[in-house]
This record gives C-alpha cells, structure tokens and sequence, in this order.
C-alpha cells in the first residue's frame, strides 16, 4: 500500500519529467529555429538547439532520479545498499543461497 509521501513523490516524479523533456526542447528549438530564420541555415540550428535539448534533459532525468532513489530508500526506512565487488572471486560462495551451496540437501 502506497502512502500519501509515496504517491506525491510518483506525482512530482511524473511532472518533473515532463517539465524537464518539453522545457528544453521547446526552449533550445525555438531558439535554433529563431537562428535559422536569421541566418538562412536550412535546420542546422534547430537540430542543434534539439541536440542540446536532448543533453540538458539526460542530464537533469539522471539527477532526478538519483535524488528519487535515496528519497525512496529513505521512506522505505532502508540504508542505501552499498555495492558488493563482483570482480573479487574469493567470496564466490557469498553469492549463492544456502540451499545451492548445500550439496547434499539437491532441491
């Protein structure tokens, strides 16, 4: 069951991205459609107002949903898990369950 925080997170998640994917792009367009008629340069500028557009929203996407993350984990009451090395195979035994690594006990 969601709680209210939980469900005005998912609202505010749900309007920032919009936000974030239409504000840039209509920003970054207008402005390289603005140049294009200037200047004369078929859409060179516009694809590039676009292209810029597209980075500023990763960008801001990304940040959002790190931010988002932790925010959930501290609803949920948990500490951010930190990440096992899974390059180090000496702990290879740490990673499967008990019930595979008995190998008497065959499910």
């Amino acid at each position: 069951m969601q709680t209210n925080g939980t469900k005005e997170l998912i609202f505010s998640a749900a309007i920032y991205s919009g936000i974030s994917i239409l504000g840039p792009l209509i920003f970054f367009g207008l402005i390289g459609w603005w140049l294009d008629s200037k200047i004369g340069s078929g859409h060179f500028s516009l694809l590039i107002g676009i292209f810029v557009a597209f980075i500023i929203t990763n960008f801001l996407i990304i940040q959002r949903a790190i931010f988002l993350t932790k925010k959930f984990n501290r609803l949920a009451g948990e500490k951010v898990p930190e990440q096992k090395n899974i390059n180090n195979y000496d702990d290879e035994a740490d990673l499967w369950p008990n019930e595979i690594k008995d190998k008497d006990n065959i499910i």
